[in-house]
């Protein structure tokens, strides 16, 4: 009889770890990402490791400043939690995307930027953030962060194009330290006397 129930509670465990096993090899990796997904994206509030390394600062857009015809526009993106700001020169066109999404603006036909946010969304995949990464003379380069499946991918993109899909997709926008260090400004009478 002691040696029946061993061999039950043997049999039991042995069924319970192949359930698991079965379970994180075969359903884990389909169904995850639709969890996330029911769960209202939890894997596009998920930031990278990096950022937590002080390596990158929050940032948000302050203002932005249309130009006119060829004239450039200003974007101000302010610290999250601090008092720099970044001043970053883009085109008009970009502006005025940013500038309606900011104001919650729908329009009848989509934008670059919402069939972007589109195309992502039908392929399963979430915007973890974007991150100015690197400024090499006066040009910014950015990164659009992306989870497929727990598999993080990095888009190039412009700085206005990422802005301006960050804020369709409400994930954060980041900068390295190090641009900030190098070209941000304390004061908005700073942002105006560097860009001229």
């Amino acid at each position: 009889m002691d040696r029946l129930r061993r061999i039950r509670w043997f049999l039991i465990g042995f069924l319970a770890l192949l359930s698991i096993y079965l379970i994180m090899v075969i359903v884990w990796p389909i169904g995850i990402h639709n969890l996330t997904k029911s769960l209202g994206g939890l894997a596009s509030s998920v930031p990278d490791d990096s950022v937590f390394d002080g390596i990158y600062n929050e940032m948000i857009v302050e203002s932005i400043n249309v130009g006119m015809y060829d004239d450039p526009s200003l974007l101000v993106l302010k610290e999250k939690e601090g008092d720099l700001y970044l001043p970053i020169l883009i085109g008009p066109l970009e502006a005025i995307t940013i500038s309606l999404t900011l104001d919650d603006v729908d329009l009848e036909r989509p934008l670059m930027a919402d069939l972007l946010c589109s195309l992502v969304s039908m392929t399963d995949t979430d915007i973890s953030n974007i991150i100015i990464e690197k400024l090499e003379g006066t040009i910014f380069y950015a990164n659009v962060c992306l989870i497929n499946n727990w598999e993080k991918k990095v888009l190039d993109a412009r700085p206005s194009d990422a802005i301006a899909i960050a804020l369709k997709m409400k994930v954060p926008i980041y900068v390295t330290k190090e641009i900030l260090d190098n070209v941000g400004v304390s004061t908005k009478t700073e942002i105006y006397e560097q860009t001229i």
